[in-house]
Formats: C-alpha cells, structure tokens, sequence
C-alpha cells in the first residue's frame, strides 16, 4: 500500500479541488508507516441561497440570516430553519446603507465587524459556528437579491471563509 509518500501522492492526483477533503489512514507496523488508505470526508462550508428558492431538507441544516421576516415564504417552510437575528445587522445601520447602498457599503462592512463583536452577537457566531462544525455544511438562507454586496459577505469576510453562493 505504500508509505507516507504513496498516501500523500494519492491525495493530488485524487482530490481535484471540490468541496471534499481527504482523510489519510494509517497504522504502524513493523518499524515502518503503512497507508491504510484514503477516503473523503464532506468539507466543512456554508452554502447561500435565497429564501425564495428553498425547499425544506431534512437532511441539510438551514439557518436564516436576516432580521426581517421574509414576505410571501409560509411558516410551515419558514419554521423549518433556525433564525439567527443575532447575527444581522442592527435596524439602525440596516437604514443607514439603505439609503446610499453604493456608496455606504464599505463603511457598512466595517461598521458591521464591529457590531459583530459584541456580546450577543458572538454567541450567534459561536452557534453557527457549532452548527457548520457538528453538520459539516450549514445553508445560509437570505431574502436579499444582491447577497453579494449585503451583510451575507460582510459575514464572509468576518468568518474569513468563502461562501458558496447559489442562484
């Protein structure tokens, strides 16, 4: 089976860049390092989708980033997912990049780290955190259109993760 090098030589010609990542086993024996083999374990990530276009899954774990009840989602879908509104942005500074989205953005992001160090808020990260941690991969569901230029990536960057952003 080979050495720690077969294994790892196995891993780049195997892992192909998608959004799993290899797991190594080994054992000793012998005086050497045998490679039990390779298999692939789910990365861990958070996946963003639009509200409008989730269909409930009990096998996925879904999470509502927005302060603002989504219009026209029912509550039987609605209920289905956590509500993190400790996570979003206060009302106050929601209204304030409402008014000049374009031009405020940037000092909404910073604003925004900000808010997302306080007390209430870390106890929001921490549980999404745990969340993707304990499930591997966490839907962030949100009613914006643009999450890309919104508080979606603002959390992006302030996780230090990328997202995977679906249509």
């Amino acid at each position: 089976r080979g050495g720690l090098r077969g294994c790892l030589g196995r891993i780049g010609s195997d892992w192909g860049g998608n959004s799993r990542k290899p797991v190594l086993g080994f054992r000793l024996s012998g005086g050497g390092l045998f490679c039990k083999g390779l298999h692939w374990k789910q990365a861990n990530m958070f996946i963003v989708q639009r509200i409008y276009a989730y269909r409930p899954d009990p096998e996925q774990t879904a999470v509502f980033i927005d302060r603002l009840y989504p219009r026209g989602i029912r509550k039987e879908v609605f209920t289905t997912a956590l509500w993190l509104k400790d996570i979003t942005p206060s009302a106050n500074l929601r209204r304030w990049y409402h008014e000049n989205p374009v031009e405020h953005f940037d000092g909404f992001v910073s604003r925004y780290h900000e808010e997302l160090h306080g007390d209430t808020e870390q106890t929001a990260i921490r549980q999404l955190l745990e969340l993707e941690r304990q499930h591997g991969s966490v839907l962030l569901l949100t009613a914006v259109k643009d999450p890309h230029h919104s508080h979606v990536s603002a959390l992006e960057q302030f996780l230090g993760t990328s997202f995977e952003y679906r249509d």
